[in-house]
């Protein structure tokens, strides 16, 4: 699950120019594709096989850590917000 945290992270900051929710929605379409195309790869090789539960497992893991994202950005801006209504009241 960590290797498909790392590639979303990659994703994210090829995407950074655009407006946030523009940038987590083809991040986890494109994260889905590559898991269910590593499953695919995985049911080619010998000694190895491709399981939809593996793609739901991975695909978890990169809604969870985009999830954990956005909710990180969210507290930071509204912290910086807080910061300035509390500026201007003073």
């Amino acid at each position: 699950m960590l290797q498909y945290a790392e590639l979303l992270l990659l994703q994210l900051l090829y995407l950074n120019e655009a407006p946030e929710a523009a940038r987590l929605v083809p991040a986890d379409y494109n994260h889905r594709c590559f898991a269910f195309l590593d499953e695919v790869h995985q049911a080619f090789i010998i000694g190895r096989d491709g399981r939809i539960v593996d793609v739901l497992i991975d695909s978890f893991g990169g809604a969870l850590f985009l999830f954990l994202l956005y909710k990180n950005k969210t507290k930071h801006r509204r912290a910086k917000r807080n910061e300035y209504s509390s500026s201007i009241k003073k």
